[in-house]
């Protein structure tokens, strides 16, 4: 698993060869991670996941994801057998997930 990145607000800007979701808000560290639950049953590569700092984080992640027509689910600690955040045959190209194991717990 690679590490985060806090991502400016500009289209274009590439980070390891990635490009942040457009109009993302600044100083939230998102990556394109690989989602495994704990279980290694489910694991879905690529998929946008964020790492908020503070509560208010999460609103402007939200906020943006709505204007944006992303979908935003909670990424804790992965300790399911179900496909409560992404599933392996689920598009998640527009989805974030919000890592709220990281910083905020």
């Amino acid at each position: 698993m690679g590490t985060y990145r806090t991502v400016p607000v500009r289209k274009g800007i590439e980070l390891d060869g990635q490009d942040a979701p457009d109009g993302f808000p600044s100083g939230i560290a998102i990556a394109r991670k690989e989602f495994v639950n704990w279980a290694q049953m489910i694991q879905v590569p690529d998929v946008w996941t964020c790492v908020p700092t503070a509560y208010a984080d999460v609103v402007a992640v939200c906020n943006w994801a709505v204007g944006a027509g992303f979908t935003v689910r909670a990424h804790g600690i992965a300790h399911t057998w179900s496909p409560l955040t992404v599933t392996e045959t689920e598009a998640t190209e527009r989805v974030v997930l919000i890592d709220m194991t990281r910083e905020l717990c």
